[in-house]
């Protein structure tokens, strides 16, 4: 009589993707021993309580076996489920998570602004996503209700100053806040011109009439544009400065009628004394000509003729660089 082959068993496991994964099993591949039939040779007992030659559905961790053939013997086959390494972005952030990863492999990829001179920059992100903003580069410099020999709303204008180069004008507007009644949003929308750093520009109601009041002094300004009627000042109205529809300064109060307020400007002027300052409104970085400066005048020379006491500019003159005497 031969002794038949003792119980041989191979085995192929497959490693759970996670570690609250059940996506591991094991595959046995018996021989030896003694078979009952020729259909079922062998009897089995997982300890995960299954009796097929094969199992599935396991978390990691260790999984074991009771093989036993038709003579009684037994095979005790033991085994451990790993987590099986999936390599990807595991950063939920990034533009190309994985979530099946369980291994970072360093490929994370991240999309924003790359623009180090932009208020939003990024410094993890490696993909340029247009997203960059920047802080404004227009501001506000002179309010302006000049009263003209023409008269209307000829003399209505507002001054502004560029901080920086500015390769599309029109990603500003301008707003009256009207008699205190709040915001009235966009109502003037610059050209899409390119202004450069250290320029002025006048938006006028009246570019002819601005020319022949501000005398010699009209070549300080770099551009000047024609304004619509919502350029309507009146000298006790707030002004708003957008950028990309969002308010970036503020002159005045908007909810707040200027008449009888230190900002208050009829039939004159205001000019930023602290250039290229941002923001709420802050008295302190205006100086005021006084209210009704400009009745009775015909030109900005004339102001200049009766307001200069030797070479001292009176504080209530509209200032330029040609003024400073």
């Amino acid at each position: 009589m031969v002794d038949p082959a003792p119980i041989s068993v191979s085995s192929v496991i497959v490693d759970a993707s996670s570690s609250t994964s059940t996506d591991g099993s094991v595959d046995l591949s018996v021989s030896g021993g003694t078979a009952c039939s020729f259909t079922s040779s062998y009897s089995f007992l997982w300890s995960t309580g299954d009796t097929t030659e094969d199992v599935t559905g396991l978390a990691t961790g260790p999984v074991s076996c009771i093989i036993t053939d038709c003579n009684g013997c037994i095979y005790n086959w033991n085994g451990f489920v790993y987590i099986g390494i999936v390599s990807g972005c595991t950063d939920p952030l990034a533009q190309n998570f994985n979530p099946n990863a369980n291994t970072d492999d360093g490929s994370c990829v991240y999309s924003g602004c790359l623009d180090s001179l932009a208020l939003n920059y990024d410094s993890l992100a490696t993909i340029d996503d247009s997203s960059c903003v920047y802080p404004p580069a227009l501001s506000l410099q002179g309010i302006i209700d000049f009263t003209v020999p023409s008269g209307s709303s000829n003399g209505k204008a507002i001054h502004l100053y560029a901080t920086d180069s500015i390769s599309d004008l029109s990603i500003y507007g301008l707003g009256i806040a009207n008699n205190g009644q709040g915001t009235d949003g966009v109502e003037y929308v610059f050209p899409p011109i390119s202004v450069a750093l250290g320029e002025n520009i006048l938006i006028a109601r009246s570019p002819s009439d601005m020319s022949l009041y501000f005398d010699v002094c009209y070549s300080e300004f770099d551009h000047v544009l024609t304004a619509t009627s919502a350029i309507s000042q009146n000298g006790d109205d707030a002004i708003e400065l957008f950028m990309d529809s969002v308010v970036v300064e503020t002159f005045g109060d908007i909810n707040v009628d200027g008449t009888w307020e230190p900002w208050e400007y009829l039939d004159s002027w205001a000019y930023k004394i602290n250039s290229g300052t941002l923001g709420s409104f802050d008295i302190t970085n205006w100086s005021f000509g006084g209210v009704n400066c400009t009745d009775g005048s015909t030109t900005h020379s004339f102001i200049l003729s009766v307001s200069t006491v030797s070479t001292t500019i009176k504080p209530w003159l509209y200032r330029f660089n040609c003024f400073e005497l």
